[in-house]
């Protein structure tokens, strides 16, 4: 796609969402192509000649123009890549990729960071790789900083739709946001690295840099599971704790999520959409067609619902036990009670 001319943002004419796309702006670009050049050449050895001279924005119009880069946004840019890079790596996380796009693969829906978790005290079965999201801004304010967080998280996370879309597929842990923050308007010196954790499922938490941070990926909130209504009950006797209580309505088992290994589901941690019609008492006559309804209908779930090879000759696929989906899809099946509507 031709972009025209190289244009400068010193022409006064730059505008995205009436915001002017200053030096700033150029150099928020340019520092996720720093995360880049440090992976290429190290952390401590690359420097702003492995930079671009020029990055691509966008302007009113939903334009994208070709804008020159100069040395103060490199600097920058370079500043700000290395110390994030030495950030995560402190917090025991590594950066894999960087500005991967998104598994619609739409302009501006972009993985800034793709990470991966290389260390943890926690005990826990290895994690999947996180995305990442880079913020640049200039606050000197309590209150802006607070209301920033929460415009970032809603923008970047919580209802942000190519993410949701992205998370449905389980193929991520969760989404870390970074801010990189100065308090001048001329961003002098190292900025401030707060960083927020988003986990599957749950709400947003601090997880480094911001008051009550906790730096651990221990005691996640259990995600959401599909429980009908509870009663009170009195504590049992240690006795008749020995034998197990046989099942009840009021605290319904959810299926047993398991890790597919065939290449095709890409090691998804699934359930058979089986138990879900068990435990809604629905016919399973008609399961193949009613999943292929479901993917049209509910489109986010598509890459979430899956089918598994049978074993034998042939290795046919599509029979009723053959079909699996994730814990957010099988979630949805269960309060939506099987409707595609």
């Amino acid at each position: 796609m031709a972009l025209g001319r190289l244009r400068d943002y010193r022409d006064g004419d730059l505008f995205y969402g009436e915001k002017v796309i200053d030096w700033f702006r150029v150099a928020g670009v340019l520092a996720e192509h720093g995360l880049l050049a440090s992976l290429k050449h190290g952390n401590t050895c690359f420097g702003e000649r492995h930079l671009r001279n020029e990055v691509q924005m966008r302007t009113d119009g939903n334009a994208l123009v070709r804008v020159k880069v100069r040395p103060r946004e490199k600097e920058l840019a370079v500043r700000t890549a290395r110390l994030v890079r030495s950030e995560l790596n402190r917090l025991g996380m590594e950066i894999r990729q960087v500005v991967r796009r998104s598994l619609r693969g739409r302009m501006g829906e972009e993985h800034d960071m793709v990470i991966e978790v290389v260390r943890t005290e926690d005990e826990l079965a290895p994690i999947k790789k996180i995305s990442g999201e880079l913020k640049l801004r200039r606050l000197w304010s309590a209150k802006g900083l607070s209301d920033v967080r929460a415009a970032i998280q809603k923008e970047s996370a919580t209802a942000c739709e190519w993410w949701q879309a992205e998370l449905a597929t389980g193929r991520w842990e969760g989404r870390l946001l970074v801010l990189a923050r100065w308090q001048s308007l001329a961003a002098e010196g190292d900025p401030e690295i707060k960083i927020d954790y988003v986990p599957r499922d749950c709400a947003p938490r601090g997880f480094s840099g911001w008051i009550g941070s906790k730096k651990t990926f221990k005691a996640l909130p259990a995600p959401l599971r599909p429980l009908q209504s509870l009663t009170s009950s009195s504590p049992m006797p240690k006795a008749a704790a020995k034998s197990p209580a046989a099942p009840t309505r009021a605290v319904k088992p959810f299926p047993t999520l398991t890790f597919r290994r065939d290449a095709e589901t890409m090691n998804l941690r699934v359930a058979p959409v089986l138990d879900i019609y068990a435990d809604l008492k629905q016919p399973t006559t008609n399961i193949g067609r009613d999943m292929k309804n479901w993917k049209t209908k509910f489109p986010t779930y598509e890459h979430s619902i899956i089918t598994a090879p049978r074993g034998g000759q042939g290795q046919k696929r599509g029979g009723r036990q053959e079909w699996y989906a994730t814990e957010a899809a099988l979630f949805h099946m269960h309060t939506k009670r099987l409707k595609c509507k």
